[in-house]
């Protein structure tokens, strides 16, 4: 999950190890200790982990509010957002490729007039 990093990116369609490998290692806002993020909280505006599930895969405000505040207090750890992100990029690829088929059967399935 990096600009510059062309192993730091997800393409459409990606299997699910990719998915979850990038994911895994990106850049997070978590702190250097466990005891330090716990008493202080991610930087949840330096996360990318984070932004993913804002910009992409978290419609529900609600349920995202909830993602950012409690990683923010330290109640989630980085490890626990990425998981999320993965979860729900699966799912998401899942679809985008059950569409894809149904999409391209029903290409095949039209007839073409020529002019």
């Amino acid at each position: 999950m990096s600009k510059s990093n062309p192993k730091g990116n997800i393409s459409l369609p990606e299997d699910s190890k990719t998915v979850e490998k990038v994911i895994k290692s990106a850049f997070t806002g978590g702190r250097a200790t466990l005891e330090e993020h716990r008493r202080l909280g991610a930087e949840v505006e330096k996360d990318m982990v984070f932004e993913l599930l804002k910009q992409h895969l978290v419609e529900s405000d609600k349920e995202l509010e909830k993602i950012r505040v409690d990683y923010a207090s330290g109640k989630m750890l980085s490890g626990e957002i990425k998981q999320i992100a993965v979860d729900k990029m699966q799912t998401f690829m899942k679809k985008f490729e059950s569409d894809v088929e149904k999409y391209r059967k029903q290409i095949k399935d039209v007839n073409f007039v020529e002019f």
